[in-house]
């Protein structure tokens, strides 16, 4: 490790060696925060002696906790860290919700709603309360609720704050929140919420935890929210071993209540901090830093560094200024097309970005006007995909069978008879009788209220859902998945026309999944995966 550090500028090895107390980093972009990151990771456990398992380090995204992790495997000179605790917030307290299951008042097979799961429960909400979703619009409520439970506020904390004689939120929030803990289920917001309010209120919980995890890291801390800040502090506020990484000038998620005062104020919270400034840049050229730094320097609110490179001047910065959107095209291809034909510079290597999705087509008119070959990077997200949804929901039921989202979505796919006046009769017996719509399903049938090929068609369902049950408990993902095919025969009847591009597309996505999940293990990883 010394030869490594030896290797690093001097911020970069003060901030690896702190030894003792609250740390903040501020890491200007291209400074080796990572490498810094990691490189503290490693010197806390090769050279102070820390077990892995005592680390906790919590990322933005699951990418960068991939690569943190594949560096930090590297630098120990081994295969695997299994112990050390890596990840984003909402997996690392989905994990910990999990394991105190019990205290936390939750089933620990619990569901995880992911966007699209979250906005059909407040359309069925908003169905049942007899609200127009053209009076309010379901996508309001989404931001709502997660922007209440990103500041930890109840339904009866938002009655108090806002008036509400328009539109009754807080009516919704509490009738969402009823519905999706009925179906033991819990939103992405609820993981970091529930788990805040499960340290403030056990302290013995929170005192397992905060002896688990001595030395707390946190990247990306210019765009925490409130939820992720007291978390944080409820974690370091004892053994006060806490190192925050981030850059106020990068502070771009205040929409998704990020809270640069996190950052700013963070001397506040842990009094006796050590800053180290990272201001050397390894990516960019002088003449690009100068430009972003020379835009930066009028932002109001900064902790204040001065970002210098060693590396070339480079080429001057090129700004045009269009009167509308194809003209911008128009300019941005005829470049393309320049460098490409006058200078033989590949496709392959030039990008072009934009702010929203709805700017492309400007772009690609401009692009098939000039004859240039092109690929849109992005389109539906994999785990978006209708097909994908569905097997997950199939997967879902396998772990809780009363997770009214997974059942309303597949009840009916594939086709089994069951049509929308059977799914209204199920949806109404469970909102009556407070029952789950599996539930709701098996006494409908036992009383004779569904007939014909409905009946037929939940009684076979009802009875797969038990096999898949029973299966999950002992066998292994990949193998309950394959039951589930076997059962539903969706990989031919769940995909339309096999023969076509679209088919063929979303067989590709089948057996894509069908990989992924054949690499988890039985024991505890199955309801990971739901």
């Amino acid at each position: 490790m010394i030869e490594l550090i030896e290797k690093l500028n001097e911020p970069q090895r003060r901030a690896v060696m702190h030894a003792d107390g609250p740390l903040m980093i501020v890491a200007g972009a291209g400074t080796g925060k990572t490498r810094v990151i990691t490189y503290r990771i490693a010197f806390l456990h090769r050279e102070m002696g820390i077990p892995l398992q005592q680390i906790l380090a919590v990322t933005f995204t699951n990418k960068a906790a991939a690569e943190m992790r594949e560096r930090i495997c590297r630098l120990l000179g081994v295969p695997d860290t299994p112990g050390l605790a890596i990840g984003t917030f909402h997996a690392r307290c989905a994990m910990l919700l999990r394991r105190e299951a019990e205290f936390a008042a939750l089933d620990k097979n619990f569901a995880i709603l992911d966007e699209n799961d979250q906005k059909q429960a407040i359309k069925r909400v908003l169905k049942e309360m007899d609200i127009s979703e053209k009076l309010v619009r379901p996508g309001q409520v989404q931001t709502f609720i997660n922007q209440a439970k990103m500041r930890l506020l109840t339904p009866a904390d938002c009655k108090e704050e806002f008036d509400e004689d328009q539109v009754p939120y807080a009516d919704i929030y509490a009738k969402y929140q009823e519905t999706i803990e009925k179906s033991k289920s819990v939103d992405f917001e609820d993981l970091l919420m529930k788990t805040v309010q499960l340290f403030q209120q056990n302290e013995s919980v929170r005192q397992r935890w905060v002896n688990r995890y001595r030395y707390v890291l946190v990247d990306e801390y210019q765009d925490t929210n409130h939820a992720q800040f007291l978390l944080t502090k409820l974690l370091a506020q004892d053994h006060r071993q806490v190192a925050v990484v981030g850059d106020e000038d990068q502070s771009i998620y205040s929409w998704r209540g990020a809270e640069i005062s996190n950052l700013l104020d963070f001397e506040k919270t842990f009094p006796g901090t050590t800053i180290v400034k990272l201001e050397q840049n390894y990516r960019s050229t002088k003449t690009v830093l100068k430009a972003a730094s020379t835009v930066i320097a009028r932002n109001t609110q900064r902790i204040g560094k001065t970002l210098f490179t060693e590396g070339e001047q480079g080429d001057p910065v090129t700004f045009i200024a269009a009167p509308s959107a194809d003209m911008e095209a128009e300019r941005i291809t005829a470049e393309c097309a320049r460098l490409i034909q006058m200078h033989g510079v590949d496709p392959n290597e030039i990008a072009v970005f934009y702010r929203g999705h709805w700017l492309s087509r400007a772009m690609e008119d401009a692009l098939r006007r000039f004859r240039l070959p092109y690929r849109v990077v992005g389109g539906i997200r994999f785990y978006d995909r209708a097909e994908i949804k569905d097997l997950l929901s199939f997967l879902r039921l396998a772990v809780n069978p009363d997770d009214d989202l997974a059942f309303e979505r597949v009840m009916n796919r594939p086709v089994r008879g069951v049509g929308p006046k059977a799914q209204e009769q199920i949806a109404q017996h469970a909102a009556i009788r407070a029952r789950s719509y599996r539930q709701a399903a098996a006494d409908l049938i036992r009383d004779g209220e569904i007939k014909g090929t409905a009946r037929k068609g939940l009684t076979d369902f009802l009875a797969a859902i038990e096999r898949w049950s029973v299966a999950a408990r002992s066998a292994k993902p990949g193998e309950v998945l394959e039951q589930i095919w076997e059962d539903t025969n969706y990989r031919e009847d769940g995909v339309g026309d096999a023969k076509s591009l679209e088919g063929e597309t979303r067989i590709e996505n089948i057996d894509e999944l069908k990989a992924l999940v054949d690499g988890f293990e039985p024991s505890g990883e199955m309801d990971q995966l739901a």
